[in-house]
């Protein structure tokens, strides 16, 4: 009986002890993913970012780390680390903002074109001098396209618009948009990546 119990105990004892193998081996795993989404946020540059975009770029960081703390295993530290990245990854550096000036431009050369005011619900970015834009329509079904290969989805109707030089363009006309040399496939694949985390924002 003796020998029993004292099996017992060395099984518990050995399983406790795996148990807080795993809990030191997962945390330290977490604080290397926090370090290392530290030191990816550094290389983007603070200098390269508005002072307004790096105060969102900072909060991006501290919920990434909160939601790496979260997480119950590697999976989802990695998961955390990833969702948080590409939240940053989606924040426009100082090239790829409009001015004042800029968007005024745009809606004047809008209302020529089309005879009414401009409206948009999401600025993608500036691309060499072609701003893109994101247009929700009425259409309620769930329009999806594939542009150059990029997956664009909206629980609506919508249009992303560029505007390049005076002129507007539909994104799905990209043949022409390419061979016009106002966007290239990097440009697309940006514009696609700041789509997906705007819509996880917003759902």
């Amino acid at each position: 009986m003796i020998k029993k119990l004292v099996c017992l105990g060395i099984v518990f004892l050995m399983i406790f002890s795996l148990a807080a193998c795993q809990n030191n081996e997962l945390a330290q795993y977490k604080t290397a993913a926090k370090t290392n989404l530290e030191t990816y946020t550094e290389s983007k540059g603070q200098d390269n970012y508005t002072v307004e975009n790096w105060a969102i770029i900072e909060g991006l960081v501290a919920e990434g780390k909160m939601a790496v703390d979260a997480a119950a295993d590697k999976s989802g530290v990695d998961a955390a680390a990833t969702v948080a990245k590409q939240a940053i990854n989606a924040v426009l550096t100082k090239e790829e903002e409009m001015d004042e000036a800029l968007e005024n431009r745009i809606k004047q050369d809008y209302l020529q074109e089309f005879g009414r005011g401009f409206w948009f619900d999401r600025f993608y970015g500036l691309y060499s001098g072609a701003a893109v834009f994101f247009i929700p329509g009425d259409d309620t079904a769930i329009k999806t396209a594939i542009i150059s290969g990029v997956e664009f989805s909206y629980s609506h109707g919508w249009t992303i618009l560029v505007w390049k030089d005076g002129s507007f363009y539909d994104l799905e006309d990209i043949e022409n948009i390419f061979d016009a040399g106002i966007l290239t496939q990097n440009d697309i694949e940006r514009i696609g990546a700041i789509h997906v985390v705007a819509n996880n924002e917003n759902s």
